[in-house]
């Protein structure tokens, strides 16, 4: 059995298969600063992994999911009141500069939301999905000139906790990598992630 392993020039981990963990290369920036709890307990609890790392290599945001039955009754009654209907399809937990975030995800009308809160409630941020009508031209011209050949699957409104639309995050394909893109409201690229699947392994008591 192994008992470390090098997940993608992030970090060598003495970690025993936890699931799949996707590993996001931060070409422009850090997206919620350092000091993601990377621990065995959460680990363990977890059903999936997301960790993303900086362009210096350095571990930066770490992603748990969880089930949403996981995450406190505030959270919920905050999802329902800010995204109401629809079916849950996720959850996860996260830690930012050492505070504690939960994020839930719904299908509403063939669409994903994602919405981020603290454990009281109180709302952080929100992914939510819109249709390419819904989408700036400007933004759209923007990825197809760096992506030429890109394949989008998803366009995305990114907003604050006041609900004020910050940036579009766009998921596309291009070739057999796959990658999600930050744009501004005015169409500037700011930021661009390669999705790369790899395994965690994380230390788990002998029978």
């Amino acid at each position: 059995m192994k008992k470390t392993m090098t997940v993608v020039a992030l970090c060598a981990l003495i970690l025993v298969a936890a699931g799949c963990m996707n590993v996001r290369y931060t070409e422009n920036r850090v997206v919620h600063g350092h000091g993601s709890d990377l621990s065995v307990e959460n680990a363990l609890q977890a059903v999936k992994i997301e960790t993303t790392m900086d362009a210096q290599g350095r571990h930066a945001e770490t992603e748990f999911h969880i089930r949403p039955d996981e995450v406190p009754e505030a959270v919920h009654k905050a999802m329902e009141a800010k995204h109401p209907g629809g079916k849950y399809i996720g959850a996860e937990k996260e830690y930012n500069n050492g505070q504690l975030y939960y994020e839930l995800a719904k299908e509403i009308d063939g669409f994903e939301a994602e919405a981020m809160f603290l454990p009281d409630g109180t709302p952080h941020d929100s992914e939510v999905q819109v249709p390419v009508t819904k989408v700036p031209q400007g933004v759209q011209d923007s990825i197809q000139k760096g992506y030429p050949n890109g394949t989008v699957n998803a366009w995305e409104e990114i907003r604050d906790g006041k609900d004020v639309l910050v940036e579009y995050h766009v998921k596309l394909t291009d070739g057999d990598k796959n990658y999600k893109v930050a744009v501004s409201p005015a169409g500037e690229l700011t930021a661009a992630w390669r999705e790369i699947p790899a395994e965690i392994e994380v230390p788990v008591k002998l029978p």
